[in-house]
């Protein structure tokens, strides 16, 4: 029939379609990619957890982790990040100066109950675009 796609060809093409959503999927969740169209005209903090580190002698947290945060904008600038896990709001960490480029590796607390499993991941502001 004319004008009338056999469903051979609809299930390939929607095939190729989900492979392609798939491929988009995983390509914007992979820890390589920045989400940013270059140029990105300002500061822009990623915050990443690296793991957890033993708590130093007198302080109080339920746990504590190493996280780095990263200017991968274009410019000198200011913001915050914060240590995020299921859903909870960590420490709150406010950022200045840090160069495109740079680096700033801190210790962060986590006071509340540890989340099961233990994810934790930091949200930064100005951050990634998409």
């Amino acid at each position: 029939m004319r004008g009338r796609p056999r469903p051979s060809r609809i299930h390939t093409a929607v095939g190729s379609v989900s492979a392609a959503l798939l491929s988009f999927t995983l390509l914007a969740c992979s820890d390589t990619n920045l989400a940013t169209p270059p140029p990105s005209n300002g500061p822009i903090f990623q915050m990443v957890v690296v793991g957890p580190v033993a708590c130093g002698e007198g302080v109080i947290a339920t746990a504590c982790l190493t996280v780095r945060i990263t200017n991968v904008g274009d410019t000198t600038g200011d913001g915050s990040c914060r240590l995020i896990a299921a859903g909870t709001l960590g420490e709150f960490f406010p950022v200045s100066g840090i160069a495109p480029g740079a680096t700033l590796t801190t210790t962060a607390l986590w006071n509340d109950q540890l989340p099961f499993p233990p994810i934790f991941s930091g949200g930064c502001e100005p951050g990634l675009r998409t």
